[in-house]
């Protein structure tokens, strides 16, 4: 009894076209240059963060502004001793946890009623609502 199937499976992989065969790589390309424009701001805010005050603005219109000589956290202790953060964190956390809370419960309340009940208008205001 033979336990290979007698069948020839073609092993050529289908010709795709010059034009589809470039997209990808150029499409590629274009998203990475507009992921790196989008994130420069953040990162020279994040490494501003790490700089002296007084070099923030001096170096940030140049290459120096990416790549600081002298890194310091001092910045990170003046605003703990400035501000009651703790308090700023609690607040910020307490309000979105009740705030997606709230949402979840009056939201499957209204998920069941438009699956279960029916009305009319039922499949224009499921339309409605999916767009």
């Amino acid at each position: 009894m033979n336990m290979f199937n007698s069948q020839t499976i073609s092993c050529t992989p289908k010709t795709a076209s010059f034009r589809n065969h470039l997209a990808a790589p150029a499409t590629y390309l274009l998203l990475g240059l507009l992921t790196l424009l989008f994130l420069a701001p953040i990162a020279l805010m994040v490494v501003g963060s790490l700089k002296p005050d007084d070099l923030v603005l001096i170096e940030s219109g140049s290459l120096k502004g990416f790549f600081p000589d002298t890194v310091s956290l001092h910045n990170y202790r003046d605003v703990f001793a400035r501000v009651n953060f703790s308090r700023f964190l609690f607040n910020s956390l307490f309000i979105n946890t009740t705030i997606v809370a709230a949402g979840v419960c009056i939201n499957s309340v209204a998920a069941y009623a438009f699956a279960r009940l029916q009305w009319p208008g039922t499949s224009f205001s499921q339309s409605y609502w999916l767009l």
